[in-house]
């Protein structure tokens, strides 16, 4: 069944409306620090999948990637993808890096 652009838009206008702010709620570093054997919070795990899928196309990481985030499921999990993928979407330091183009 042809949907035209409605589930590409729905998810786009949700982009538009976040903004750094919406990061503290969505992302909050509370799901992170807890023990890290703790089963990440699904909140989390989908911010985490989502930031992943746009580094993938703005820093031009591997596809593999979001395989790799699908399949976290603790926190220490989590931190791991997290600290190993930084620096190849940064390339700088944890404030004020850009990704690269």
């Amino acid at each position: 069944m042809f949907r035209g652009n409605k589930d590409e838009v729905f998810v786009r206008q949700a982009l538009e409306q976040a903004d750094y702010a919406c990061g503290r709620w969505i992302a909050s570093q509370r799901h992170f620090d807890v023990d890290p054997t703790s089963l990440l919070e699904p909140l989390a795990k989908a911010a985490v999948v989502t930031a992943v899928a746009i580094y993938v196309e703005t820093a031009r990481l591997s596809q593999l990637e979001v395989q790799r985030a699908l399949a976290i499921e603790t926190v220490a999990q989590a931190r791991a993808l997290i600290d190993r993928l930084h620096p190849l979407a940064f390339g700088g330091g944890w404030y004020g890096g850009r990704a690269l183009r």
